[in-house]
């Protein structure tokens, strides 16, 4: 069947750049007889993929006694009849793969008889009764032996060895099954002895820190078991949300290459979700993610879509799925994975929320079509006639510095790039684009930074920018060291939270720092209290630094005004801009060029949005993204 494998812009199936569209489908939850039924209603909607995890709590549901002949266990039929089919398959044998299982997938016996290998907090308290200590030398021993009987299946009929299957996961979204249960890993028998050796090989190190890169260990591990049981095809990961991406650096330098990292994107997993539509927040923070996964050199994958729900209430509708699905495509999305993309009964002992498995899929248990269906057929017809996608990019008017400590610990600084910088951004008509602030930046862009907590490294960076002649827009404060080399004042962290910009008075902000303006620049707001500058702009080198002291979160048209005045400042001229700042409009260019309108509000909006130096009049429907060439 050829092969799936990607490069930085694309995903490629059998060579060619081509969108990676897959169906998670659940041979062990689909009676066996409705198998081709199911397989040809996703290829119908535009797959060249299917996926499924190979649940462990399945196959051995007493230690050492592995079924695979059943009705329900028959993975070997299943991938059989996928490559009859031809559809390449994404295998995920664990050992956790969560789907609302009993034990997130793992079998109730190995917490029953190894009670040991059980994740603790600080306090020593257990984390819960399925979170496992990764690295527990008991939990890697049977998961050896649960590889040694599964992975054997799965290569037969890698791609390697002329099959179908061309991507093969390790575990499940690394990391949950500790953070939403309480904290990070602090099992003594494993992590102790092996946190105080970093410490000691990294003195002032961060736990969570140590932590990731025992993620990277593990990894390894398993990586290092699917090799020797002969899978030779490309592996791959899952983070568990958009926000999680940062957490598999070392994983990914570990690895290195055939590794692809995607990230989970779900905008209503229940009423405690923060919203129950795509919003806006929820379609920045999607942005972020894809960004980062971009800044990896990956083709910005995600490999759990929300196509139904783990809940009957509140629902998933098509027009919030379609929704949420083209916002992914304009933001940067180059392969997706329906989840799921159809349910059925959970065979006997295993379902962890019920005895059917329906998620509100696409496809329901008994087969039937539902509306969510015509729009992955949709979708998928979208893009199979507009496959230039495929390898396109970002039409971006500048770039945001993206520090990764910042993205991984969520303080602050992340908040003002996130709520801050970023939410404004987009509400002005501005795109950005991320960059990694451990890299040379280059100068035809400005470089946008929130440079809170930035380590020495980065500030001598972002100064060789300036003085070779690159536009620097720093906030909210400008670091000691990049004060130095840059020749400028101390500034100050005020007791104000409003300032003035240019024309506009009485700005609000969360928190402000002020300074004396340098000799020879140009004040462009000044604190209220004090009355010194809280914005200036300078000539340093070649290049430009303008200044901001202010920490803000997007919620006034004063801060919108304020951002457009900066852009200007630095010579922006927008891509594409909308008139009305709850329309985002952002364009992709490859082959071809396309413009992206998003409405994220369930009521209808109109936009003016300006694209080479042409007016395009939008109408948008609730929770609509419309699509033009340009």
């Amino acid at each position: 069947m050829g092969a799936i494998a990607w490069n930085k812009d694309s995903c490629l199936v059998n060579g060619k750049s081509e969108f990676l569209i897959s169906g998670e489908v659940h041979y062990f939850r689909v009676p066996k007889a409705d198998w081709a039924k199911r397989l040809d209603l996703l290829t119908a909607a535009g797959a060249n993929a299917v996926a499924t995890y190979v649940p462990w709590i399945l196959h051995e549901p007493e230690e050492g006694k592995f079924r695979f002949q059943t009705a329900v266990s028959d993975l070997e039929g299943f991938l059989t009849l996928c490559e009859r089919k031809g559809l390449f398959v994404i295998a995920r044998p664990g050992p956790y793969q969560y789907s609302e299982m009993k034990f997130c997938g793992l079998p109730g016996w190995l917490f029953d008889k190894y009670p040991s290998i059980l994740a603790r907090n600080e306090n020593g308290e257990i984390l819960s009764n399925c979170s496992v200590s990764y690295l527990h030398p008991i939990f890697l021993e049977k998961t050896k032996a649960w590889f040694d009987k599964v992975l054997p299946i799965i290569a037969r009929h890698d791609t390697k060895n002329g099959g179908n299957v061309a991507l093969v996961q390790f575990d499940n979204e690394l990391g949950g099954i500790h953070e939403w249960f309480g904290g990070l890993d602090r099992n003594p028998e494993v992590m102790g002895w092996r946190w105080e050796k970093f410490l000691k090989e990294n003195p002032g190190a961060s736990y969570k820190d140590f932590y990731l890169g025992t993620l990277a260990e593990y990894s390894k591990i398993l990586v290092g078991w699917l090799r020797e049981a002969g899978i030779s095809c490309p592996i791959i990961h899952n983070a568990a949300n958009p926000g999680m991406a940062s957490y598999f650096l070392e994983t990914r330098k570990a690895l290195d290459k055939d590794f692809l990292l995607g990230v989970d994107m779900y905008y209503n997993l229940g009423m405690d979700f923060e919203s129950n539509q795509p919003s806006p927040k929820q379609a920045a923070t999607a942005f972020l993610g894809l960004e980062q996964l971009r800044l990896m050199e990956y083709p910005p994958v995600v490999l759990e879509m929300q196509a139904g729900n783990c809940v009957d209430w509140p629902p998933v509708t098509p027009a919030d799925i379609k929704c949420w699905l083209f916002l992914n495509l304009a933001f940067g999305m180059k392969g997706v994975n329906y989840y799921v993309f159809t349910g059925g009964p959970n065979p006997h002992g295993i379902g962890g929320d019920g005895d059917m498995y329906d998620y509100c899929a696409p496809i329901g248990p008994a087969g039937e079509i539902r509306p969510t269906y015509e729009v992955l057929k949709s979708f998928g017809a979208f893009v199979k006639s507009n496959s230039w996608l495929a390898a396109s990019s970002l039409e971006s008017d500048y770039r945001l510095g993206l520090n990764w400590d910042h993205a991984r610990n969520k303080g602050p600084a992340w908040d003002l790039l996130f709520k801050g910088v970023l939410l404004t951004s987009l509400c002005s008509g501005y795109t950005p684009e991320l960059w990694d602030l451990d890299k040379e930046a280059p100068m035809d862009k400005p470089l946008v930074v929130c440079a809170l907590d930035i380590p020495e490294s980065q500030q001598r960076i972002l100064a060789r920018f300036v003085k070779a002649g690159g536009k620097l827009l720093v906030l909210p404060c400008i670091p000691p060291l990049l004060q130095s080399l840059l020749g400028l004042n101390v500034c100050e962290e005020s007791n104000s939270f409003n300032f003035c910009f240019q024309n506009l008075t009485n700005i609000n902000c969360n928190a402000l720092w002020a300074c004396d303006a340098p000799k020879g620049a140009t004040i462009l707001g000044t604190d209220s209290v004090s009355g010194k500058a809280a914005a200036f702009s300078a000539k340093v080198g070649k290049g430009e630094v303008i200044f901001l002291g202010a920490s803000w979160k997007y919620s006034k048209h004063t801060h919108r005004k304020m951002f457009a005045s900066l852009m200007q400042a630095l010579g922006v001229i927008p891509v594409a801009q909308s008139d009305n700042q709850n329309v985002w409009a952002v364009a992709r260019k490859g082959e071809k060029r396309m413009l992206f309108a998003m409405n994220l509000f369930s009521s209808p909006m109109e936009a003016n949005i300006e694209v080479d130096g042409r007016t395009l009049p939008i109408r948008l429907g609730p929770m609509e993204t419309v699509m033009v060439e340009i």
